[in-house]
C-alpha cells in the first residue's frame, strides 16, 4: 500500500447461523494401534468414530490436530481434534476391573478418578472452578480396548469441532483463556512494565502562508509538546512509546516559517495557497506546502529536519478548520507529516494532533454506528481515530495493533462452549497493559468471519488522571465491543459495535431481537455486563456462544444448556 493523506474536519460528531460440535473429553491413545479410546465425554449426544496414524500419536504434543470421522447430532461430519493437555502414562494394564481415566474437567476443572468395571461407576469430578465430567470405562465405536497389557499410552484432553468451521491453520492457535477462572473470573498476573520500544521525535512549525499567519501560539505549543503530549502517550501506551523532552527530540520552532502563494513541488506538481482543499487535490496541495515549509526551515532557519521523524505544520485558518495526516501502513521510511489548523493563543486541538499522529503510526479511522444504524467514518466517539475531542486511549483494536496493550484472554471456539456462560473480570483499558478480551469468531462461524476478523471486549475505566480522563461522559466506566479486521499488511480496521454497556439498562450486546446493524453483526455471541466496580477498576462480564438466537426447541429443551444465550437454560 502506498502513502495516503487522511484528514478530518474539526467538528464533533457523535447472523450468520452455524452449528458447531463442541464437546470435551478424555481419551487414551494406544501407541501400538493408534486407536483412540474415549474414556469420558461431557455430552453423550455425540457419537464419534476415531482414526489416527500411530506415528502421529507417538509424537503427540499439546496443540496438535488429529483428523477423525464422526457423527454429530445425527449428521455425519469430519472432525478435527485439538489437544489441550497431554501426559505420558507409561505402562498401563487393562482389564474389566481396571480404573478408567477420570473425566476432563470443565473450565478450569482437573480430571477425576475413573470408575472400574467398564466404567459403570462414575469417577469423581475434577477439582477447579469449572464443571466436571463423569468418568467412564466403556469404549465408543472403535476405540482400542484396555486388554493390551503394558502398552505405552498417552492421556490427552481434547476439544472437538466441526471441520466445516474455519480454523486458524497452519498458524498455531492463540493462547487460551488463563485457567482456572475463579468465581469472579480472576485477573491474570501483570507482566513487568516494559522499557519504551519506540521514541517519537517531532518538529512543530508555525506556517505563515500567502500573508495569512498561523493562529497557533508558540508558548502554548511548547507547553503541549514538552508536557501534555509526552504525558499522554506515556500513559496511553503504558510506557511503550516515549516522546522525549528537549529540542533535540521534540521541538517547536520559535521562528515562523514563511511560505509564498504558489510554487512547484519537487515532483513537478504546482500548488497554490488560495486553492480550496478538496479530496482530489489535497495530496498535491499539502505536500507542496510542506516541501516549501521544509525548504524555508532548512535554508533560512538552518534547521536539521533529518533529526525528526514527524513534522507537524501548524497552518493558518485560511485553509479551513481541518487537519490531515500521512497514513502509512505498512510503515516505510517516507516522511511522516501532519497539517493542522484551528489553533489559537488559548486553544490547541490536541485530540486532532493525536488523531493525525495516529495515522503516522499506521492507524486507520475508528468507525461506529449512529442511532439509525448507519456506519460513520468517525463514528467511534471514544477514540481519537474517531471523533473523540480530547486525547484519550485509542480503541482497543488500535491499542493491541500498536502493541500498547495485550488481551488478558484470547478466545476461540474451544474456550467458549455453546450454551455456557463464561465469566471474566476486565481491567480498565487505560489502567493496565494487560486488559480486554480478544475473540476469533472465525473458529466457529461457517461464513462471514475468517482468521483475520476479531472481536474485542474492553472496559473504559475513567478517572480524572488516567489516559481516559478526556472521555465523553457517555463512555466513562462502560464496557465496549469492537470488531476488527486486518489486511495482508497488518493494517487494522476498528468498528465500535457497542460503546456504552453498563450494569443497568444497557447491559447486553446484541440487544435481544434487534435487527440493527451493530447488533446483527454478532457472530452468535452474547456479551453481558454483570457489574461494574468503578472504585476497584473492574468490570465483571460474561460471554455466551449461541447455537442460534431463535428460541430453543426439541432436544435443546432438555440438554441443560442455554443454547440461545438468553440467560435461561432449556427455555422452551
Amino acid at each position: 500500500m502506498g502513502r495516503r493523506v487522511m484528514g478530518r474536519r474539526l467538528r464533533q460528531t457523535r447472523t450468520f447461523p452455524g452449528f458447531v460440535c463442541s464437546i470435551r473429553g478424555t481419551i487414551r491413545i494406544n501407541e501400538t494401534t493408534g486407536g483412540l479410546d474415549v474414556r469420558s465425554l461431557a455430552n453423550t449426544r455425540y457419537i464419534i468414530d476415531w482414526q489416527a496414524d500411530p506415528n502421529v500419536v507417538g509424537n503427540l504434543e499439546t496443540g496438535d490436530f488429529v483428523q477423525v470421522d464422526g457423527r454429530c447430532d445425527r449428521s455425519t461430519r469430519p472432525f478435527t481434534l485439538w489437544a489441550t493437555q497431554v501426559a505420558d502414562l507409561g505402562a498401563y494394564t487393562g482389564g474389566d476391573n481396571s480404573s478408567g481415566s477420570g473425566g476432563g474437567g470443565g473450565s478450569g476443572g482437573g480430571g477425576g478418578s475413573g470408575g472400574g468395571n467398564n466404567g459403570n461407576n462414575n469417577g469423581s469430578g475434577g477439582s477447579g472452578g469449572g464443571s466436571t465430567s463423569n468418568g467412564g470405562g466403556s469404549n465408543i465405536n472403535g476405540g482400542s480396548s484396555d486388554d493390551n497389557d503394558g502398552d505405552n499410552q498417552w492421556k490427552a484432553d481434547w476439544w472437538f469441532f466441526d471441520n466445516l468451521t474455519p480454523l486458524l491453520v497452519p498458524s498455531p492457535p492463540p493462547p487460551a483463556s488463563p485457567p482456572p477462572f475463579n468465581g469472579d473470573g480472576g485477573w491474570p498476573p501483570l507482566p513487568p512494565v516494559p522499557k519504551p520500544s519506540f521514541n517519537l521525535t517531532s518538529i512543530f512549525m508555525l506556517v505563515d502562508m500567502c500573508n495569512s499567519k498561523s493562529s497557533a501560539d508558540v508558548e502554548v505549543m511548547r507547553n503541549a509538546v514538552a508536557n501534555t503530549l509526552p504525558s499522554h502517550f506515556a500513559a496511553a501506551s503504558h510506557g511503550a512509546l516515549a516522546m522525549p523532552r528537549g529540542d533535540e527530540f521534540n521541538r517547536v520552532l520559535t521562528s515562523r516559517v514563511v511560505v509564498g502563494c504558489s510554487g512547484t513541488a519537487p515532483n513537478g506538481n504546482t500548488w497554490s495557497a488560495t486553492t480550496p482543499l478538496t479530496q482530489s487535490n489535497s495530496e498535491t496541495l499539502l505536500l507542496g506546502w510542506a516541501e516549501a515549509a521544509d525548504k524555508y526551515a532548512r535554508e533560512r532557519l538552518n534547521v536539521d529536519l533529518n533529526k525528526y521523524r514527524h513534522k507537524v505544520y501548524l497552518m493558518p485558518l485560511s485553509i479551513g478548520y481541518v487537519s490531515y495526516g500521512i497514513g502509512l501502513c505498512p510503515m516505510t521510511n517516507q516522511p511522516l507529516r501532519v497539517w493542522s489548523a484551528g489553533m489559537s493563543s488559548t486553544f490547541v486541538p490536541l485530540g486532532n494532533v493525536v488523531h493525525e499522529l495516529g495515522h503516522n503510526l499506521g492507524l486507520t479511522h475508528s468507525k461506529g454506528y449512529d442511532e439509525n444504524g448507519s456506519l460513520l467514518e468517525y463514528g467511534d466517539g471514544s477514540c481519537n481515530m474517531g471523533s473523540a475531542g480530547q486525547p484519550v486511549h485509542y480503541s482497543v483494536a488500535h491499542s493491541v495493533r500498536l502493541g500498547w496493550t495485550t488481551p488478558q484472554a484470547v478466545l476461540r471456539a474451544p474456550d467458549l462452549p455453546v450454551g455456557m456462560w463464561t465469566p471474566f473480570k476486565l481491567r480498565g483499558l487505560a489502567d493496565s497493559a494487560v486488559s480486554s478480551l480478544q475473540i476469533f469468531p472465525g473458529t466457529w462461524m461457517k461464513s462471514g468471519w475468517d482468521s483475520k476478523d476479531q472481536l474485542f471486549v474492553s472496559f473504559r475505566r475513567y478517572t480524572p488522571t488516567n489516559a481516559d480522563a478526556g472521555l465523553y461522559p457517555l463512555f466513562r466506566n462502560k464496557v465496549q465491543v469492537h470488531s476488527s479486521s486486518s489486511d495482508l499488511y497488518g493494517c487494522v480496521s476498528s468498528v465500535q459495535l457497542a460503546g456504552a454497556l453498563d450494569d443497568e439498562a444497557k447491559n447486553v450486546w446484541p440487544r435481544p431481537g434487534s435487527a440493527s446493524p451493530p447488533d446483527a453483526a454478532s457472530p452468535l455471541l452474547v456479551v453481558r455486563v454483570n457489574s461494574i466496580d468503578e472504585a476497584a477498576g473492574a468490570a465483571y462480564v460474561s460471554l455466551c456462544r449461541a447455537a442460534q438466537f431463535s428460541r430453543e426447541t426439541g432436544q435443546q429443551c432438555r440438554d441443560g444448556l442455554d443454547n440461545d444465550c438468553d440467560g435461561v437454560v432449556d427455555n422452551c
